[in-house]
């Protein structure tokens, strides 16, 4: 019988996919889409541990065949799509970019956060359109709106004027579901790896990497050109009526929102971390955010001035003065 030590035990990559998949499986059930949070920790951790991708390679085809198939037979083929495009592929390729190295004068310099948040969007927006072929060219999306308008006519006479005005707000956000997907995994992917970095710490072990934190976080430059090309680009088919372009450039836009919604909590995390009590401001800011919807908007808007502003080193310098 082979014997494996405390970190093989973690690092198992069938464990580690057998239990993704049972997350995945069993959370979605409860919390939907917000199962891949916790689902994509196993893989982040067989990944971050493997550190010799030979090791990983022969273990990693029963590992996606194990838990391809618990998914798919526990919640079915769309929820297996979903496990491929949400859990699966980042929890293996991000990992397995951030533990790249070069080795300079006997220093090794990590692959960095900027770039590893550029490939993070790069792969929100091709997800983008994955999602949108599917949904708007498969006909899942209005299929879909379908039969939610059907269940909610249904519903008691005393209840149909919410209805009509819940419905109302249902097709404007119906045909941006695949954007507003992948902008909220994009979300969720900056949690899963604060989890990740914390199961390190709690279990003792030694994390693989210089850590990633949220106040180091950077977007590289072509992030700013995208989300205004693809703006004005929405904008002009809002005015020419372009159905079609709105969908595909509305859709593009808002991963790339939520990536400066991420650059934006960077300010607030920089702010808070140089503060008596950071956990509390941030938690007070957090309900702000869950209570108040508009305080997105100040988020997204400090994550696109940032650059000029530079509010993070004056935030530091502020402090050093003091």
């Amino acid at each position: 019988m082979v014997k494996l030590t405390k970190n093989q035990r973690f690092s198992h990559p069938i464990l580690g996919g057998l239990i993704s998949a049972l997350l995945f499986a069993f959370l979605w059930r409860v919390i939907g889409d917000l199962a891949t949070v916790v689902s994509i920790v196993p893989l982040f951790v067989v990944a971050l541990m493997n550190p010799e991708i030979k090791i990983l390679t022969p273990a990693l085809g029963m590992t996606l065949g194990i838990a391809l198939l618990n998914v798919a037979v526990l919640l079915g083929l769309e929820q297996t799509l979903n496990y491929v495009l949400y859990v699966v592929a980042p929890g293996f390729v991000l990992p397995r970019l951030a533990m790249q190295f070069k080795q300079q004068d006997r220093k090794k310099n990590w692959y960095p956060l900027k770039r590893l948040m550029g490939v993070l969007g790069l792969y929100a927006l091709g997800a983008t359109l994955v999602l949108a072929f599917i949904w708007h060219v498969m006909g899942v999306g209005p299929k879909t709106l379908d039969l939610l308008t059907a269940n909610f006519q249904q519903s008691p006479l005393d209840m149909q004027d919410r209805i009509q005005v819940l419905l109302r707000y249902l097709n404007r956000l119906w045909p941006y579901v695949p954007g507003i997907s992948t902008g909220i995994f994009v979300l969720m992917m900056a949690w899963s790896t604060s989890l990740t970095q914390k199961w390190f710490e709690r279990k003792k072990v030694k994390f693989p990497r210089p850590a990633l934190k949220l106040s180091e976080l950077y977007l590289p430059w072509w992030c700013w050109k995208t989300i205004a090309g693809f703006g004005v680009a929405w904008v002009i088919s809002l005015q020419t009526n372009t159905v079609i372009l709105q969908y595909i450039f509305g859709n593009l836009t808002l991963p790339l929102v939520a990536l400066f919604i991420l650059q934006g909590l960077s300010i607030v995390v920089t702010f808070a971390k140089k503060q008596k009590n950071p956990k509390m401001i941030l938690v007070i800011f957090y309900g702000f955010v869950v209570v108040f919807g508009w305080t997105l908007l100040i988020l997204i808007l400090g994550g696109l001035i940032e650059p000029w502003l530079d509010l993070r080193t004056r935030l530091n310098q502020t402090k050093e003065k003091e």
